[in-house]
């Protein structure tokens, strides 16, 4: 269902002891939890948080007969309040992968993938209510859509596909994601080059979804709790997938350095191979930075 990115070199740089209390904060189908998991001994405790219902359900089957395996359908954001349930003050290993599952993106319901018919729903927790791309996309004013587009998907002449949306709403609701991809087509200029097609594309919906799931919030949130919760010697590992992910990361690593309670510990950031990419082209964009407390 899913390729864990940069597996092998997560696990090296977490350095799992048998007895470490992990944190997987982005479950997703258990790829990088199940390797975590064979570090542990029976001693060890792996807690994993996923918002997402199906990939939580695959691995309460997967790790069914595991007694030091704790699930919780939760956000990442939500870790303080995971780990005063299980009378845990503080862990000592905690991955974040901040990165779409293949089987979310290849949904034929989700609307994640431009190149699907789907409603413009976007949301990672469908089980409950809250905003979607459809409501983004035909209720936000024209100044709230530019915001959008401009600050999550880095589209700095979007004033005539937002135009354009506006005027198309008008006459009815755009309802699925074949409706705005025909706006796009419309809105902006290839230069007969496809890449230069996809990428709008792909811009215009990572900018719906970062919005929808409020993801840049989520992270700051968990940015601004986690040293809290992380015993001295414990590591972080995050996977960022686009550069404004990324620059949050950097900022915390920064800031936190400056006043002596972190310090990296891969001091160049790891990034997928030509082979790894080849093999997984979703994971062209993947950086990991894992850091530990002082």
């Amino acid at each position: 269902m899913h390729i864990p990115v940069l597996l092998n070199k997560t696990i090296e740089l977490l350095d799992i002891q048998p007895n470490d209390v992990v944190v997987d904060g982005t479950l997703g189908f258990g790829g990088h939890t199940s390797e975590m998991l064979k570090k542990l001994g029976a001693q060890g405790v792996l807690i994993g948080l996923d918002i997402d219902q199906a990939a939580l359900k695959y691995c309460e089957t997967l790790f069914k007969d595991q007694k030091n395996v704790f699930l919780f359908h939760k956000s990442y954001t939500q870790i303080k309040e995971v780990l005063e349930t299980l009378k845990i003050a503080k862990v000592s290993k905690i991955l974040l992968d901040l990165g779409l599952s293949s089987y979310q993106l290849d949904s034929e319901t989700r609307g994640f993938s431009f190149q699907k018919e789907a409603s413009l729903d976007m949301r990672m927790d469908d089980s409950k209510k809250g905003l979607t791309a459809k409501e983004i996309i035909n209720q936000y004013s024209e100044a709230d859509l530019e915001r959008v587009f401009r600050e999550y998907g880095e589209l700095y002449n979007c004033q005539k596909f937002v135009g354009n949306i506006v005027h198309m709403r008008k006459k009815a609701l755009i309802m699925n994601t074949t409706e705005l991809v025909d706006i796009i087509k419309k809105s902006f200029y290839f230069r007969n080059k496809r890449r230069v097609y996809i990428k709008t594309c792909a811009q215009v919906f990572q900018a719906l979804r970062i919005e929808v799931n409020q993801e840049f919030e989520n992270i700051k949130q968990f940015l601004d709790q986690v040293l809290d919760l992380w015993m001295p010697q414990g590591r972080l590992a995050i996977l960022t997938f686009h550069s404004l992910e990324d620059k949050l990361v950097k900022k915390f690593i920064r800031e936190y350095e400056k006043k002596g309670l972190i310090k990296r510990v891969n001091k160049k950031v790891e990034q997928t191979t030509y082979a790894d990419a080849k093999k997984n082209v979703r994971a062209r964009s993947a950086k990991l930075r894992v850091v530990e407390r002082i």
